[in-house]
């Protein structure tokens, strides 16, 4: 088979060079620190590096990265601060008297300092493709689909140069159904059986990578460890592949992946992948970027939210339970899980001791999240530019996206795995290089299965049988793309359908039910709830009684849909799961907890 792919004639690519998309990488540090200079003095200072909060035991005083004693931060010292200081606590990697305890918080970490060599010789032929995997960035918080803070003004600087695409569906609603979707083009409940606390890439899966292996590229994946690790499958394919522990930042990742193109020959195309936690829970930072979208401190309950990750999972309807117990089971590695059935039960959670959030609260929690996405903007901007000035963006298509949102109390609850809403599955995607002429916008509704047919037609490879997705190029090219609806797959007894103008979605049974189809078409109407898009984007009103047809209709293609899907069966051993992994998942409010349930 893989023979007579490779004697394929390769598609007509354009080879056109890269123009400068990004200012130096020094004037991307001064830029960043201009933004907190509210008085034009060239220093921060203490109120605005705090931006008048208190902190508490997990801050960075001023003190300690003011290295001149002058009381303010300089362009240098701002500069050193975000090169030497670990964005977030991550989990010990090392065998400690306490095995995975969190990292003090923002350590120092002299990591080495990159020495670029000569700029890379623009290469004629098939681009390189590079994808890089926001982790947990709704679209519509970013500066470049028009949100009201300018939360990511380096990349909205860089997507002008492109395409961007104005709708697009995530496919699954958490890291590794939307990740697996992202590399295979394929729907998370085919790659595997769609069972969250089992759900793993299978060895005969055909990563993006490994097809482009086969077409002479160069491949390299570095990813920030959580659910995208070697564990969850996927390490296959890669010629380099790198993974963190914890839930890391493009901190760590991005100066790995610029060694790697920093030490390639030239002589083969490339196609990369780096992957960055830093708009994941919880939402902590240094200064000055901790509180950059917040005016000052928040109420107690707001900080304490943002800090730990778990205590988002105790929210519902707007309303937060300090006190309700997550529902633990134990599964075969003798540890405890938290089931997703743990939502169900806080969505019928009926007086308790609860306390429902104000609109300051809710601000201010959406506040940290946006702040994320700052230092999230900063990190790219840092890696962009750095790889653009050594020639690594000549003749490069560089693709910008994400595999979930999360919903900051938009439903009511702030994650991302209780919903299929576009806070959850509303995603950014960004396309920019050789070929795309800038400054579009593309209004038709894509979703990220998609994604894998682009970059085989790009590398002139032709992809494998059966691939739901289309190629996108004809969109960036010359704006046509064939209209069609974007499925959608969640972890909690959840699957949807979203076109131009509308959204169904459907809660039942579980997915991996053997009768999951006639479950569906004999579900009552109660169990779907519809959505106008056209009156209401944010999908807060239930149409369904009053658009009886257009419920009909959308019932009938998300049917048809699941009936057509050949379900996968590979489920992992949970027991397989090395201890720190499973730590991981605890400490980011994920599946597992311990023998009791961080506060």
């Amino acid at each position: 088979m893989w023979t007579l792919l490779l004697a394929c004639e390769t598609a007509d690519v354009p080879t056109a060079p890269t123009q400068v998309l990004l200012p130096p990488v020094d004037e991307v540090y001064a830029t960043a620190h201009g933004r907190f200079d509210r008085d034009r003095d060239g220093l921060l200072s203490s109120s605005e590096f705090t931006r008048g909060a208190t902190r508490d035991s997990s801050g960075l005083p001023l003190g300690e990265v003011d290295t001149d004693g002058d009381g303010g931060l300089s362009v240098d010292e701002f500069r050193r601060l975000i090169e030497t200081r670990e964005p977030r606590p991550l989990i010990d990697k090392t065998k400690s008297a306490n095995p995975g305890a969190p990292k003090e918080f923002f350590r120092e970490v002299l990591r080495p300092a990159r020495t670029p060599g000569d700029r890379a010789a623009p290469r004629e032929g098939l681009p390189n493709i590079l994808l890089i995997s926001m982790d947990e960035v709704r679209a519509d918080h970013l500066s470049i689909y028009g949100y009201e803070d300018d939360t990511t003004p380096f990349l909205h600087r860089f997507a002008a140069h492109g395409a961007v695409f104005e709708n697009v569906s995530s496919t699954g609603n958490e890291s590794a159904y939307s990740h697996a979707a992202m590399l295979t083009g394929r729907y998370p409940s085919e790659v595997a059986r769609p069972e969250y606390l089992r759900y793993q890439v299978p060895e005969d899966a055909q990563l993006v990578g490994e097809i482009l292996k086969l077409y002479g590229y160069e491949t390299g994946a570095f990813l920030a460890g959580g659910h995208i690790r070697h564990e969850f499958g996927f390490d296959q394919g890669w010629d380099t592949f790198s993974d963190e522990l914890g839930f890391a930042s493009f901190w760590h990742t991005t100066p790995k992946a610029l060694d790697w193109l920093d030490g390639r020959d030239g002589a083969a195309p490339w196609f990369l992948m780096v992957h960055g936690y830093d708009a994941h829970r919880s939402w902590l930072l240094p200064d000055p970027f901790f509180h950059r979208f917040t005016d000052g401190q928040g109420s107690d309950t707001a900080e304490r939210i943002v800090r730990n990750a778990s205590r988002a999972e105790r929210i519902f309807d707007g309303v937060y339970y300090p006190d309700f117990e997550l529902e633990k089971t134990q599964h075969p590695s003798g540890v405890y899980i938290l089931t997703p059935a743990s939502y169900q039960r806080l969505a019928e959670q009926s007086g308790g001791h609860g306390q429902r959030l104000t609109s300051d609260d809710v601000e201010h929690i959406r506040g940290h999240y946006d702040a994320m996405l700052g230092y999230l903007d900063l990190q790219l901007a840092l890696f962009l530019s750095a790889a653009e000035a050594s020639g690594h963006l000549d003749n490069t298509i560089v693709i910008l996206t994400s595999d979930h949102g999360e919903d900051l109390l938009d439903h009511g609850y702030i994650n991302h795995r209780t919903g299929l809403t576009k806070s959850c599955t509303g995603v950014p995607l960004v396309i920019v290089g050789p070929g795309i002429e800038r400054g579009q916008r593309i209004d038709e509704p894509v979703d990220i299965v998609d994604l894998v047919p682009t970059i085989l037609a790009r590398a002139g490879a032709e992809p494998p049988a059966g691939l739901p997705g289309r190629d996108l190029w004809p969109a960036v090219t010359d704006g046509s793309i064939e209209p069609k609806p974007s499925f959608l797959e969640g972890v909690s007894k959840q699957i949807g359908v979203r076109t131009a103008t509308h959204t169904l979605l459907y809660s039942g049974v579980p997915l991996v039910d053997p009768d999951y189809v006639q479950k569906l078409v004999d579900a009552p109407d109660e169990a779907f709830v519809l959505y106008d898009l056209r009156t209401d984007p944010n999908e807060l009103v239930d149409v369904r009684a009053t658009q009886a047809a257009t419920f009909q209709e959308l019932r009938t293609t998300l049917t048809a849909w699941r009936a057509g899907l050949t379900r996968g069966e590979h489920g992992m051993d949970p027991s397989s799961l090395p201890e720190h992994i499973r730590k991981e998942m605890q400490d980011k409010g994920y599946w597992e907890f311990g023998e009791a349930a961080p506060d």
